[in-house]
């Protein structure tokens, strides 16, 4: 609201370059119809990058916003959200202190300052939304639905009771029940736990 009235900039915080560039690529087309200016800043680590002043959303790494508060870039007054995406990242031995940094700073930069944090993933939700002063809203909502279930035996049994026999087509239980869930129209994502278990 505040972006398309022209009352304040959103920075969209993430971990790296290539989600900063998928996302500006995102954003730029999905708000350009309404006037709003999409930019990112990625790079150079020495510098205030004035030219993001006439920019609405900013896009950027977190190392990259560390790097533009210790310069003092002067349109940083004029932020008025933070989003963080990927925020579960905070308990990251590699790139976790460096967001925590950010946080800290933009908070005290701009204490009434408004926090979005997103996560797939987080397990302590409630405790970094206290901790940046806000609301935790949690959602099971998804785009695809998500059937979990055991499989033993050549039938999978689902968490809601019903069950599924699964044909037999080559001598590895896990391809049989990808090969059966494509043939549905269906898509699968296989966790494995070393790199070498995702060849043959």
């Amino acid at each position: 609201k505040n972006v398309l009235s022209r009352q304040g900039k959103v920075i969209y915080l993430v971990p790296l370059r290539a989600l900063a560039q998928e996302k500006y690529e995102d954003f730029r087309e999905k708000y350009k119809h309404f006037g709003i200016k999409v930019n990112q800043s990625t790079g150079d680590f020495d510098s205030q990058d004035l030219w993001l002043k006439d920019s609405d959303i900013i896009i950027s790494t977190n190392e990259k916003v560390d790097s533009l508060i210790r310069h003092r870039a002067s349109w940083l007054n004029e932020v008025t959200l933070i989003i963080a995406d990927e925020v579960h990242l905070i308990g990251d031995s590699h790139r976790g202190t460096t967001l925590e940094i950010v946080l800290v700073r933009l908070k005290s930069l701009k204490p009434h300052m408004r926090f979005l944090a997103l996560s797939a993933t987080i397990p302590n939700a409630i405790e970094i939304a206290n901790w940046l002063g806000a609301v935790a809203i949690v959602s099971e909502w998804r785009p695809v639905p998500l059937k979990e279930g055991i499989y033993y035996g050549g039938t999978a049994t689902f968490k809601d009771g019903s069950m599924r026999w699964i044909e037999e087509r080559t001598k590895n239980d896990t391809t049989n029940l990808v090969i059966d869930t494509m043939s549905e129209g269906g898509q699968a994502l296989v966790f494995v736990s070393t790199r070498k278990s995702t060849e043959g």
